[in-house]
């Protein structure tokens, strides 16, 4: 049943994506992801499989939907004769600490607890996605009335 969550919130994410146009675009998609946080605190205390699964659901719609606005956003500032090589690096970044996590997380339950790592999983993944919002070049990042992304000095000037 999470599993199944887990592909729906990824649909429904790719539906929000099509029919939502942030202004601002990387706080809306950073402000996502940190509902990806909700399963692990479903998971801690635990509750029910259903309100489990409908935490599966919100998270993997908010991390599709960083997902898609971030690679849009990317391919509008992003020059493209550096495009791939940014590419790879962001996923490169992004994949690496999954294995990292998954090494930390078992020792890291026996000696602190279940329920500690993953609250302390909630936070490490929740955390730095709200704060990234306050970053300035984060905040200059914009979307014009015609869709175009648009950052730094432009971005003030239009708004």
């Amino acid at each position: 049943m999470i599993s199944a969550c887990l592909g729906l919130g990824a649909v429904v994410g790719g539906l929000i994506t099509l029919r939502l146009m942030p202004a601002r675009p990387l706080i809306a998609a950073n402000l996502a992801l940190t509902t990806a946080a909700l399963p692990f605190l479903a998971l801690a205390v635990p509750l029910p499989v259903v309100i489990i699964g409908l935490t599966c659901v919100v998270a993997f719609a908010g991390l599709t939907f960083l997902n898609e606005v971030w690679d849009a956003t990317m391919q509008q500032l992003i020059p493209a004769e550096v495009l791939s090589r940014v590419t790879s690096y962001d996923i490169l970044i992004s994949t690496i600490a999954m294995p990292v996590g998954y090494a930390l997380a078992g020792p890291a339950a026996q000696r602190v607890g279940i329920p500690a790592t993953l609250v302390a999983a909630a936070i490490i993944l929740a955390a730095p996605s709200f704060a990234i919002v306050f970053l300035p070049g984060v905040r200059r990042v914009r979307r014009t009335p015609h869709g175009t992304i648009i950052e730094g000095e432009a971005a003030l000037a239009s708004s």
